[in-house]
């Protein structure tokens, strides 16, 4: 039996939109499937993803094609939150992702979580000299080497709140939050770093043999909203090139808009939920995915969906579109626009 101890170190990360048209919008956080080191030896066969607004359902087939038993550490990296000062609609999502669940060949098993503290450095410059991307730089041992327990690290950030003034203060002593704001993780009393977690557990991969992995948990869903009058068409809220928003689905929208606004003589809220998915983490497997079946689930028959995928769709009934693709070498990430339209009087 050979085993491959691998050292996961991918942290999702957040995504937040700008939101032209609501101060009280939710930004959406992107989270994806399971990972490990890159395997020559252990293919996906079978990718099943179902995206909703309410769950995020992904059901793997693997196989390993070596004639040897592979045992390696298999994990899900969980979107990372920072402190929620709860001031507005836009700290919903700034929170642990608590829905988690895991099942293999229809078990559940048992599985371990670990969490670091990170803080990000957007000023970083990419290998190729022209890009910029952020590196997040593990500060646990710094936080702990100044005083911090646990709980202030990963949970109170530090025993800040927000006093009877609407000011932001902490519950630090002087010795560490001199200690703090000497290693950059104070911005006044607001604490910078965020919490990176990672579930994981020990998955062996029979010679020859096929497995089943499921997983599932509710998004982070962003929610933004515009309004729209009669004789002013809407245009779009978000980025046209991450969904693909074509002219006939605009179209869609706007004649659907107008037909609310003439039948009930009033103005139409177009509410935008978004849903994001990491999908690049699956060419860590040895080769394509044989099989990609991607489900995207309507909340309602009357919802719109936008999004940026391969491919020919098919309608599987009124709230369910699917599609297929063999031999898929996955894209960096998924996002999906849901679209609903609501009358509101004048």
């Amino acid at each position: 039996m050979r085993t491959f101890w691998a050292v996961i170190i991918t942290i999702v990360l957040i995504t937040i939109c700008g939101f032209a048209h609501a101060d009280d919008s939710t930004a959406r956080v992107g989270a994806g499937g399971i990972t490990f080191l890159k395997s020559t030896d252990i293919r996906m066969l079978q990718e099943i993803l179902k995206i909703s607004t309410s769950n995020i359902y992904v059901r793997y087939r693997f196989i390993n094609e070596s004639n040897e038993d592979i045992l390696t550490t298999v994990a899900f990296p969980l979107p990372p939150y920072g402190w929620n000062p709860g001031l507005s609609a836009g700290d919903e999502n700034n929170k642990p992702l608590e829905s988690f669940s895991i099942l293999i060949d229809g078990q559940a098993i048992k599985t371990v979580k670990t969490r670091r503290a990170v803080l990000a450095n957007k000023h970083s410059i990419a290998k190729n000299k022209t890009a910029k991307k952020i590196i997040n730089r593990d500060i646990t041992e710094d936080l702990k080497a100044a005083g911090l327990s646990e709980t202030q690290i990963f949970k109170s950030f530090g025993d800040v709140f927000i006093d009877s003034k609407g000011l932001i203060q902490n519950g630090l002593n002087k010795q560490q939050e001199t200690k703090l704001k000497a290693i950059g993780v104070l911005d006044g009393n607001w604490p910078k770093w965020e919490v990176a977690e990672m579930v994981h557990w020990e998955q062996l991969f029979p010679a020859k043999k096929e497995i089943e992995i499921e997983h599932k948990y509710k998004p982070f869903v962003g929610i933004r909203y515009t309004s729209t009058h009669k004789g002013s068409p809407f245009e779009y809220i978000g980025k046209n090139d991450e969904v693909c928003l074509t002219k006939k689905t605009l179209t869609e929208i706007n004649q659907k808009a107008q037909k609310l606004i003439d039948k009930n003589k009033s103005s139409v809220t177009i509410y935008l939920k978004e849903v994001e998915f990491i999908l690049g983490t699956g060419r860590n497997w040895k080769g394509p995915i044989g099989d990609f079946i991607l489900s995207i689930e309507k909340d309602s028959p009357d919802q719109i969906f936008s999004t940026c995928f391969p491919g020919k769709s098919k309608i599987i009934n009124q709230t369910t579109i699917e599609y297929g693709q063999m031999n898929y070498i996955p894209q960096d990430k998924l996002v999906v626009y849901f679209y609903t339209l609501v009358p509101e009087k004048y």
